[in-house]
């Protein structure tokens, strides 16, 4: 039978063997511990957002400050995050925003490849040496059939490609 108030006076009195006790428990169930935080994350997203904004709007000097004194660190976390995939979306989402261009992929970004606007609104990730080969213009028309089709030839082969090995 579960009795609470002996539990609680256990906790209360034995607070390092519970600690050591759950620290085991972590390291022997890696696994477990990731679902649990993923699941808590998922179901508490909302508080932590507002305790997010909260902290922000109330620290914001601080973090100035911060970053004016460092200068090297802030560096160093955006080289980091733009090297990664989403980093890299991020920054070409914006370069499209700043052509006046939006940014609607029609297929998966891989190694060895660039972003090529078949339009104002949709891109083909292609081979950069693809890319390359043609000199165009999206803003002044030039030479955007010719690449297009080349664009489009090389997607169509590699979806082909992708289902025969499927």
């Amino acid at each position: 039978m579960y009795d609470k108030k002996a539990c609680q006076k256990y906790r209360l009195t034995h607070p390092e063997q519970i600690k050591e006790r759950n620290k085991k428990y972590r390291l022997v169930h890696p696994e477990k511990m990731r679902v649990c935080r993923k699941k808590w994350r998922i179901e508490h997203s909302k508080q932590r957002r507002e305790y997010q904004n909260k902290w922000e709007l109330t620290n914001r000097e601080q973090r100035k400050e911060y970053w004016l004194k460092h200068p090297e660190i802030k560096k160093e976390s955006h080289r980091r995050y733009f090297q990664t995939l989403k980093g890299r979306t991020a920054q070409r989402k914006a370069n499209a925003a700043k052509r006046q261009l939006s940014f609607v992929p029609l297929n998966q970004h891989f190694n060895g490849s660039c972003s090529h606007h078949i339009d104002t609104t949709r891109v083909i990730y292609i081979p950069t040496e693809m890319h390359r080969y043609i000199n165009h213009n999206i803003t002044k028309n030039t030479k955007m059939d010719a690449i297009n089709l080349l664009a489009f030839n090389w997607l169509e082969a590699e979806e082909l490609y992708t289902q025969t090995i499927k």
